[in-house]
Order: structure tokens, then C-alpha cells, then sequence
């Protein structure tokens, strides 16, 4: 991308975590994400709206990592590798109703539309191009990315 992303017109959405991942060459940052879901005061877990808690820390991949990043085709269609590792805060309820409040929501989702209205202002026509022609290959790699992000989540449940 050729636009500092902190400034943008304000008709574009701004890209989430995912979003920004396959729309650039490189990957600079492998992250951390530390989630849980909030509880009610009577200890129930909430399990409607946008009641997720917690934080992320990025971390500088190595030169090493960051030359194997290189994607030539852009938009990516592999993106499990780079996006954060999901560790969530809590057990039963509460981690389910935390991994089904995060995934394809806020940062980890993948919204065609935005992408197109990026790609179309940035100028990059050729890979906006790629992604209307296979724009079901795309969501079907994304779909089993997603399943791969998911699965290396269920681990970690409990763990902290």
C-alpha cells in the first residue's frame, strides 16, 4: 500500500488486522492477542453484542521472517500465518462465547467491499482486477484460513 493508513479519506472504512494483512506485500508484525469475554454481575456470561475485553501486542518479525512475508500476488490468500495469536481469557462458556464474538467481526474479519474500495484508491488495479474475477476462490481460501485461525485458537483454551 502507498498511503500511510493513519490518514485516510473518510469514505473508506479503515481496514482491519486481516484486511490490512492481505492487502500488503510484507507483513512487518506477528501479534498477540489476549481476549476474553465479559461477565455479567450475576456471573453469567454475555454473549450478545460487542462485550470482548482485552489487548494486543505486536512484535517486529526478524529480517528473515519479514523477506519470507513477501507476497507477489496480492490480494493474499494466506493470512492464518500472520494474523495474531488468539489466547483467550476464561473457560466453557465464557471461551466459546469469546471466540464466537471474535471471529469475523472487528479486526478479524474480511470485508470484500472495503477491500475493493481500498485497492480501487490506492491503484491497484490489477489486483482488484484478480479478486472480482475470483472473488469465490477468494472467499473459499479465506474460509479455510479462517478454520485454521480457529484451530489455533481451541488450544489455548484454559491455558491462561
Amino acid at each position: 500500500m502507498k498511503c500511510d493508513v493513519g490518514v485516510f479519506p473518510k469514505y473508506l472504512k479503515p481496514l482491519g488486522l486481516l484486511e490490512q494483512i492481505v492487502l500488503n506485500r510484507y507483513v512487518l508484525y506477528g501479534y498477540t492477542n489476549k481476549m476474553g469475554c465479559m461477565r455479567t454481575s450475576t456471573g453469567a456470561t454475555i454473549s450478545r453484542g460487542k462485550r470482548l475485553y482485552g489487548h494486543m501486542v505486536a512484535h517486529p518479525l526478524s529480517n528473515v521472517q519479514l523477506l519470507e512475508s513477501e507476497c507477489k500476488t496480492l490480494p493474499r490468500k494466506e493470512f492464518a500465518k500472520y494474523a495474531a495469536q488468539i489466547i483467550f481469557i476464561g473457560s466453557g462458556m465464557q471461551f466459546k462465547a469469546s471466540r464466537k464474538l471474535t471471529f469475523r467481526h472487528g479486526i478479524y474479519q474480511l470485508r470484500i467491499d472495503v477491500l475493493k474500495a481500498w485497492m480501487e484508491f490506492e491503484g491497484m488495479d490489477e489486483e482488484l482486477l484478480r479478486l472480482t474475477n475470483d472473488e469465490d476462490g477468494y472467499r473459499a481460501a479465506w474460509d479455510s484460513e479462517f478454520a485454521k485461525l480457529e484451530k489455533m485458537t481451541i488450544a489455548n483454551d484454559g491455558a491462561i
